[in-house]
């Protein structure tokens, strides 16, 4: 529908008008001040924002010329799918126009991202008179960046979990609307995270940016991530293999039935075949990742994490040290394995990375390690 472009602090802006007119329209339901319409919008488009120029900066700082484009697609469908479509509205159904169904890029929930605070006080309540015993009682992590009033305090947590639970309320919303209008069968559903989280794991109350330097716990990076359509997906089927978040889009198109991305070197591969409940199809013997200066690898018994200024560096035997207490990077007897992993970490990034747009991959030393 067209776009209204300008600069903020020196970055380029496009606002995605189709979006945000469908937001007023659904806004301005009957009876509804506009006012309050008003309100609800301009609150909306602040925070989106502030979130996206964070974003911004950060690049900017890693040498990266970022731009920014508010469609306000996560906030207008986490509301309008919660509480239309669970009232068995067919709004985003018929906007596609008739025959067509309806595709959610995404529902966005906030929770349980900061603050933790203001959530449903009937869940706070229930978890306040929750003991906690699962939760590590470890003492603050040497990098950690968070005041150590956040460990064990027992409201942060009863809020943390009231939130995620407030997730799980709403999305059982959904699923129950398109199971009472017949859309279920027709319709994939898959509910997931951009991120882990850390209550005390590790001494953190965080993500990976918890800690200074960032951090690549496994409680920091794996995510929830669960399919569902009746008929297509097996019910309760789980899968150990190891899968990341590059390869999500070719699953999906795999699934769907469509062609991979074309033209672009991606490292991803599908596993489609999982949620089909078949065996994997050759699953990857090792995931890689990146955050900041940090970069991993991740096979089933070890994890490397490799920082490009020069440290510290991280390894770990998942295998006898599920938890990640022990950094073995210094032991002589794993140079080999750490030199081994390294140059897997080397060689992904050096074949995958677009020239031209990685500076932090520009940054990280290749020493000539021999055994």
């Amino acid at each position: 529908m067209g776009a209204l472009r300008f600069r903020l602090f020196g970055f380029p802006v496009e606002i995605q008008l189709g979006f945000w007119i469908l937001a007023i329209i659904i806004g301005l339901r009957p009876g509804r001040p506009w006012t309050d319409a008003a309100l609800w919008l301009g609150i909306i488009f602040v925070s989106i924002m502030v979130h996206e120029l964070g974003h911004a900066f950060a690049a900017r700082a890693y040498g990266q010329s970022p731009s920014i484009v508010l469609h306000m697609l996560g906030g207008l469908t986490s509301w309008a799918a919660t509480h239309e479509l669970s009232k068995k509205r067919r709004i985003l159904v018929t906007l596609a126009g008739p025959g067509a169904g309806f595709a959610l890029g995404f529902v966005a929930y906030g929770a349980p991202h900061s603050p933790w605070k203001g959530h449903p006080q009937d869940l706070v309540d229930a978890y306040m008179k929750t003991p906690f015993d699962s939760i590590p009682k470890d003492p603050p992590h040497p990098w950690s960046i968070t005041p150590a009033s956040f460990y064990g305090h027992k409201e942060n947590l009863a809020q943390y979990f009231a939130a995620v639970s407030g997730v799980d309320r709403n999305v059982e919303r959904i699923l129950k609307g398109l199971d009472d209008m017949k859309l279920a069968e027709n319709t994939l559903v898959v509910f997931t995270s951009d991120q882990g989280f850390n209550v005390g794991h590790h001494g953190l109350w965080g993500k990976g940016n918890a800690s200074n330097p960032r951090n690549m716990y496994d409680t920091s990076m794996q995510i929830p991530l669960i399919f569902r359509q009746p008929g297509r997906v097996p019910r309760g089927k789980e899968t150990d293999a190891l899968f990341s978040a590059y390869d999500f889009v070719p699953t999906v198109l795999d699934y769907m039935g469509l062609p991979p991305s074309p033209g672009r070197n991606l490292p991803g591969k599908s596993f489609a075949s999982v949620i089909r409940g078949e065996k994997a199809d050759g699953p990857a013997d090792a995931v890689f990742g990146e955050y900041g200066r940090a970069r991993m690898i991740r096979t089933d018994r070890w994890k490397l994490v490799h920082r490009c200024d020069g440290g510290p560096d991280e390894l770990y035997d998942l295998q006898a040290d599920p938890g990640e207490k022990t950094n073995l990077i210094d032991k002589p007897e794993l140079r080999k394995t750490m030199i081994e992993l390294r140059g897997r970490i080397f060689e992904w990034f050096e074949r995958y990375t677009e020239i031209g747009t990685d500076p932090v991959g520009n940054e990280y030393l290749r020493p000539a390690d021999k055994d």
